[in-house]
């Protein structure tokens, strides 16, 4: 796994200035949510980070496509009765969008 992260770092970060283009470093905290069907099971969710890089390239005028990957946790504590459950999701998001600015100002 984390010979994956080196890679897609070395890769995000060399291309990047030699292309011109922009990129950034990520990271954050969320508290998880979830929820159970079960009437007798109770779900608390925990404080998780996420880390990451981004990066970012113009397409053509007023279009830009971004990219990049994020190292996510969504850790949850799951009790049913007397009976107590930690799950441990870590996974890693790559996220893909294109961007349309109508001027410098606004963009969706």
């Amino acid at each position: 796994m984390m010979q994956l992260i080196g890679t897609l770092l070395t890769v995000f970060l060399i291309s990047a200035p030699a292309q011109g283009q922009e990129w950034a470093a990520s990271i954050g905290v969320h508290q998880t949510s979830a929820d159970s069907n079960d009437a007798t099971a109770t779900v608390d969710g925990k404080l998780n980070y996420k880390v990451g890089a981004l990066l970012g390239f113009e397409l053509q005028e007023n279009t830009r496509f971004r990219t990049g990957f994020l190292y996510n946790q969504r850790h949850i504590d799951l009790k049913i009765g007397v009976a107590e459950y930690e799950y441990n999701f870590d996974y890693i998001d790559i996220p893909a969008t294109v961007q349309y600015n109508v001027n410098e100002m606004v963009g969706f």
